[in-house]
């Protein structure tokens, strides 16, 4: 009786450290590997590795963190996001975000992108590269601190290099110079100048209209050729005038998924209202930090 009493306790001594020995052997895994644990699909790790490879090769020529303030800067930026934006993890997850809109490969989507974050353009075209999508991208070349914000090397400049470098299967369809009211209206007249020349030695088409709701139809045409191609979703990356729009309900917009939302006046929508208004989804990054806590993303990992 004695030694059973005897058995019986270090048999619980043992199980119970064998359970706790699997509980640090998970923790560990997951801080040390992290980042691993994202993946599910072979589209995701061909996302990362691609998004990987462009951001060390554009910061092998040009840093990918601009200065905290500069001509072209139109807003305040934290650093911190601008850095978790550039994490490989990012592509990832748009390719899951893609899925969870419903886009196949082959499909053609509509991105709208402003300068504020270099790495969610890297990572929106590698994601697009690793589903075989047809990316239309709209740039805006106004950027928040520590963005895309050295005026020589902006959000075009960027697109560009990644386009010429074999990194980007296809070049802008059109650039604006973002900032106030799309027409960078707080900037010198001596940056818009600079600005405008940069943008038309590139030959791009230039969206320069500073009324919001024609702006919105101009881009609409552009994504759309016109009604000549489908548009399966809509990536909106950072707070540009045209994709925002100009009502407070726009700051109420979670990112991730988007299908419904409270609809501002006509007068006062951005690009993403009337995506959704078609029935398009809408892919909405802007809340890095929410975005990567709950994806699980390492936050401003260097």
């Amino acid at each position: 009786m004695k030694t059973g009493k005897v058995t019986s306790k270090k048999d619980r001594v043992i199980l119970i450290a064998g359970f706790i020995s699997v509980i640090l052997l998970t923790a560990a895994l997951l801080l040390t590997k992290k980042e691993n644990t994202f993946f599910f699909t072979a589209e995701e790790h061909r996302a990362f590795d691609l998004m990987k490879s462009a951001v060390e090769t554009v910061s092998a020529h040009h840093p990918l963190i601009g200065p905290e303030i500069s001509d072209i800067t139109t807003s305040i930026g934290d650093p911190a996001a601008k850095r978790t934006s550039l994490h490989p993890a990012m592509a990832a997850l748009i390719v899951r975000l893609l899925h969870n809109a419903g886009v196949q490969p082959g499909d053609t989507i509509a991105v709208g992108c402003s300068g504020s974050f270099p790495g969610l353009l890297i990572a929106t075209i590698s994601a697009a590269h690793a589903m075989d999508l047809v990316p239309r991208i709209i740039i805006s070349i106004g950027a928040s601190s520590y963005g895309a914000s050295d005026p020589d090397f902006t959000i075009l400049d960027l697109h560009l290099f990644l386009y010429r470098e074999g990194l980007a299967d296809y070049p802008p369809v059109a650039v604006s110079l973002g900032g106030d009211m799309d027409i960078a209206a707080d900037m010198e007249e001596e940056t818009r100048e600079k600005l405008i020349t940069k943008i038309e030695a590139t030959g791009i088409t230039y969206i320069n209209e500073k009324d919001l709701t024609i702006n919105r139809q101009l881009r609409d045409s552009i994504y759309s050729e016109g009604n000549q191609i489908e548009i399966k979703a809509f990536i909106n990356s950072g707070g540009g005038f045209a994709n925002m729009g100009t009502s407070n309900l726009s700051l109420l917009l979670k990112p991730g998924v988007i299908r419904k939302a409270k609809m501002p006046p006509p007068q006062s929508r951005g690009v993403i209202h009337d995506m959704i208004e078609k029935n398009i989804p809408v892919i909405h990054l802007l809340y890095i930090k929410g975005l990567a806590s709950r994806h699980n993303i390492p936050w401003d990992s260097r």
